[in-house]
């Protein structure tokens, strides 16, 4: 009887144990134990280094990394993409990816964007140009000064620092936009050029003869020479800078009598301001040989 109690007692923790085995085994069959890689792809990237790969086992959870420790000249780093092209899946950085198979999974680029900000630096009036957002590596035309001024200065062009003493751009120069940037406008203090400027060896064809011409400070002037009825002659300056050139320019513009008393005359005499005390003629309307000195008379 006790042989037989035994027996059965056997059998029954025999089936339990058969019966746990087997499910256990059924369990460990449902649960995939794969590993898979995933491999990150800088691609393209001008400086740092890879995310390392992780290796984890199939259904795994992971956390895509950021763009921290690589970079791209003129780009932006926009996550990731299953494919090189960008034109795969889209996968946030910092996002959680959920892993089923290997994969390579690459850096998706786009072009920065950069603005040029114009600062006109102690403008007295007029309108500050507006500010330009373009791609990297785009050119602008750099504004001249047609919509503001500063009494007393010249507008000299555009300078990486509000002092001037940064680098120099001349208006019009096809400006490469590589960064977020603010160029200030370049002022330089107008010389003084009141007085009368003579120039005794001035060429009139074959002709010296003596000029000279009152600067006065209401920007308005008298000239006298001393071929044709000799003046005085009224007119009107105005001073400019040359950006190109790096100098200031006087424009004078005088109402000439031609000689024999009749129509009234336009002549216009562009001067290099050399200093407070000398002007050099660069051009003029009549038949002048340019490069002559004026020279402070008084």
């Amino acid at each position: 009887m006790m042989k037989t109690k035994v027996l059965s007692t056997v059998r029954i923790l025999t089936f339990f144990l058969v019966f746990g085995m087997i499910i256990y085994g059924c369990d460990n069959d449902l649960t995939d134990n794969t590993l898979y890689t995933i491999t990150f792809n800088i691609n393209g990237a001008t400086s740092g280094t890879a995310p390392q790969a992780q290796t984890v086992k199939s259904g795994s959870s992971i956390t895509l990394p950021n763009g921290s420790g690589f970079l791209k000249t003129g780009q932006s780093f926009k996550g990731w993409n299953t494919s090189s092209s960008g034109m795969g899946s889209n996968f946030n950085a910092n996002s959680s990816y959920i892993v089923t198979g290997n994969i390579t999974l690459f850096a998706k680029w786009e072009i920065s964007t950069f603005t040029v900000t114009f600062d006109t630096n102690g403008e007295t009036s007029g309108t500050t140009p507006q500010a330009q957002t373009v791609n990297y590596n785009s050119k602008i035309i750099l504004p001249n000064d047609n919509n503001f001024s500063r009494i007393g200065f010249a507008f000299a062009g555009w300078n990486t620092n509000s002092s001037g003493t940064g680098t120099n751009y001349i208006t019009g120069f096809n400006f490469t936009v590589i960064n977020n940037i603010t160029l200030y406008a370049k002022w330089i203090t107008v010389p003084t050029v009141f007085g009368a400027y003579t120039n005794s060896n001035l060429i009139y064809g074959s002709t010296y003869f003596n000029t000279t011409i009152t600067f006065n400070s209401n920007s308005s002037l008298s000239a006298n020479w001393s071929y044709s009825i000799g003046g005085p002659f009224s007119g009107s300056y105005i001073i400019s800078y040359d950006t190109l050139n790096g100098y200031f320019i006087l424009t004078a513009t005088i109402l000439n009598v031609g000689n024999n008393g009749g129509a009234f005359n336009t002549v216009t005499k562009m001067f290099e301001i050399v200093n407070s005390n000398s002007l050099r003629l660069i051009s003029s309307n009549a038949n002048i040989l340019c490069g002559n000195n004026f020279n402070r008379s008084n």
